[in-house]
């Protein structure tokens, strides 16, 4: 009373709530109501938890596995219908949604009711597809396997190894330059898959065609083709063939050299005992000439090919065909592409024209023999019956051709020193000017001849004991 303010609880009660949507949580009601609607939705999740269904899980790869039998014939599958499946699972989400395709095996097992398999075709097999879970999780069931079959192509394995044919590679070579074998960077290719298929193939080459001709050393890549046994190629790809054929490489390296080259003249350059005067013409060469391939740098040096394989014309004889095959030496780093035909020339005909040339045999007597270099205090004597000579000459010289004017014959017992009694000694005879230009004598010689201890008055007086024989000092 006095004036006294008395407090009034409901109005303090008021001023201590906090207003607006925070201050329901002071209602008692609403708090109730919405502890009702979290247990109501709390109890739908664990209900929906709880209730089974099913998932797809796509795409698991399916093995091929093999009998013991399969194993036994060594087969081996080389395709099949389809390499993966779908599976349908059942369980709870809470378990199926973690699933993965690593977590499930599927295979299908080649175990054919015959292993016995023909040599020309593939064989094909239908087989069950089959899956089993491979993982710690395991509450959930397996419902279904999509596709339940799968065919399998099989037979036994085989390889094979081929030469590649470079036959195949076209190209062409820019005039005055040669183009060499071509070089793979593989020789040879291996064929491999089912053995009634690599049965049929029969050869394996190389295929590129060049447009431009060549004039360098050049590099380009071939396709490696196969044939089967009717010459027909083989298309290797899988939508074409159901061979099932694997190559080791199907595409090879080629280099194919490039030299230039050069025609030079073939020489005969090993004519031993020819007369200074027989004619050049009388010496055919043929071929005349060859082209060669080779560095530029050596050809500019090179104008001409000498034969040297020796031809003797002391071995020749008129009556007889006068023609040699020789081989054509090389310069190093230089290549023989001359050809007749499809062969390589590399050998030449040397043919000597003995046209009107005339062999004759003539003899010296022992007075003619000169010998020389008799051994001091020994004489030698040529036996009587004298030398036979045969000589080739123009048939207008040898028709005044005499042993007297036209031929000398020198005996040299130098190396005799110490030896006495019957000797057969080398003679070396020679033609005189005037006919040693155009004619040769044919042959070798040997004189049969007596050296013995020279009489004192023929060594007092240097007599070698022959009227041609000539002491040593």
């Amino acid at each position: 009373m006095n004036g006294e303010k008395r407090n009034d609880p409901s109005v303090g009660e008021q001023q201590r709530r906090p207003g607006g949507l925070s201050g329901l949580l002071y209602h008692n009601s609403f708090v109730f109501i919405l502890s009702f609607l979290a247990a109501l939705i709390a109890w739908f999740v664990m209900a929906s938890s709880n209730s089974e269904g099913t998932r797809l899980i796509a795409d698991v790869p399916i093995n091929i596995q093999f009998s013991a039998a399969a194993e036994g014939e060594g087969l081996r599958v080389f395709d099949q219908a389809f390499t993966t499946a779908d599976l349908e699972v059942s369980g709870s989400p809470l378990i199926t949604n973690r699933l993965k395709g690593d977590d499930f095996y599927v295979s299908a097992t080649l175990d054919p009711v015959s292993t016995k398999l023909t040599e020309n075709t593939v064989q094909r097999a239908t087989v069950p597809v089959n899956a089993r879970k491979n993982s710690s999780i395991s509450d959930y069931s397996i419902v279904s396997v999509n596709p339940q079959e799968v065919t399998l192509v099989y037979d036994r394995y085989r390889e094979v190894i081929l030469p590649l044919d470079p036959s195949e590679i076209n190209y062409s070579v820019k005039s005055g330059f040669f183009a060499d074998t071509a070089a793979l960077s593989e020789t040879t290719v291996t064929v491999s898959g089912p053995a009634s298929s690599v049965g049929k193939v029969s050869r394996a080459a190389v295929q590129a065609t060049l447009g431009d001709p060549l004039q360098e050393d050049t590099t380009f890549l071939g396709n490696v083709v196969l044939y089967d046994q009717d010459n027909q190629p083989i298309d290797l790809t899988k939508t074409a063939s159901s061979l099932y054929l694997e190559v080791s490489v199907s595409h090879v390296e080629v280099t194919v050299p490039v030299l230039p080259t050069k025609t030079v003249n073939l020489l005969p350059g090993n004519l031993l005992h020819r007369p200074a005067a027989f004619p050049d013409n009388r010496v055919e060469v043929t071929p005349a000439s060859i082209t060669v391939a080779g560095a530029q740098d050596v050809l500019d040096t090179l104008d001409a090919i000498e034969l040297d394989t020796p031809i003797d014309f002391a071995q020749l004889d008129v009556n007889n065909p006068t023609e040699y095959t020789v081989d054509i030496p090389l310069p190093l780093g230089v290549r023989n592409i001359g050809a007749a035909g499809e062969n390589t020339v590399s050998q030449a005909t040397v043919k000597i024209n003995l046209n009107g040339y005339t062999q004759q045999k003539v003899t010296l007597s022992a007075d003619q023999i000169g010998i020389v270099n008799v051994p001091a205090g020994m004489s030698a004597v040529a036996e009587s019956e004298g030398l036979p000579v045969m000589v080739i000459g123009p048939q207008a010289v040898m028709t005044r051709f005499t042993a007297e004017s036209a031929i000398s014959v020198r005996v040299d017992l130098a190396s005799y020193v110490g030896q006495t009694g019957l000797l057969r000694v080398p003679a070396t005879v020679q033609l005189l000017p005037g006919v040693e230009d155009s004619c040769w004598v044919v042959g070798s010689y040997a004189v049969t001849l007596t050296m013995q201890a020279a009489p004192a008055e023929s060594t007092l007086s240097g007599s070698a004991g022959g009227d041609g024989a000539s002491p040593t000092e």
